[in-house]
């Protein structure tokens, strides 16, 4: 457990899962998919010499002109990856270890976030089905398990599950350890 959320697996049909709960009670807005930058941003990129690379989305093409202009509209700095950014890039099958902080961000969400819509297709995760957390949990050497049954609220377009009466769940991939969920028929 880190202090911004839970990570937990989803198990369905003997697939896995990794998903994120927001603890902070507030679902995040999360990004829009897969949008391509946009004329403007074409444009001001042009003129300030910005180079926007080909699969570049709006968001990450949002973070490479704010690297450029950051300072002078009094945000932050550019800034290398974190190693943090850098290793969980590298679990997603991304390099961002030559990216500034802000597009190593916008390119591991866009990852994530394409994971989640393709995982949930895969899975053919509906409003309505109904699901079992199991989340396990290691406190020094104790370990707790705590099952839960949720019913799927709605699925946002972006990869976030809204089960009826709780928080919001992020799919994001295989190969995850702690909560498990399972469809229940």
């Amino acid at each position: 457990m880190n202090s911004g959320g839970l990570t937990f697996g989803l198990t369905r049909s003997s697939a896995r899962l990794l998903c994120s709960l927001a603890l902070s009670g507030q679902p995040a807005v999360s990004p829009v998919a897969r949008q391509r930058p946009s004329k403007e941003q074409r444009a001001i990129a042009k003129q300030i010499g910005v180079s926007l690379r080909r699969g570049d989305t709006l968001e990450v093409a949002a973070a490479r002109l704010l690297d450029a202009v950051g300072p002078a509209v009094l945000q932050e700095p550019i800034r290398s990856a974190t190693q943090k950014q850098v290793d969980f890039g590298a679990s997603l099958g991304l390099d961002v270890s030559t990216d500034s902080k802000r597009v190593a961000s916008a390119l591991i969400t866009q990852a994530l976030i394409d994971r989640n819509t393709r995982r949930i297709a895969e899975l053919g995760l509906k409003p309505g089905d109904r699901v079992v957390c199991v989340t396990d949990i290691d406190l020094g050497g104790r370990r707790f398990v705590d099952e839960r049954e949720y019913a799927i609220s709605s699925i946002h377009p972006h990869g976030r599950i809204f089960f009826k009466g709780q928080l919001s769940e992020r799919v994001a991939g295989p190969g995850s350890k702690g909560r498990d969920m399972t469809q229940r028929d």
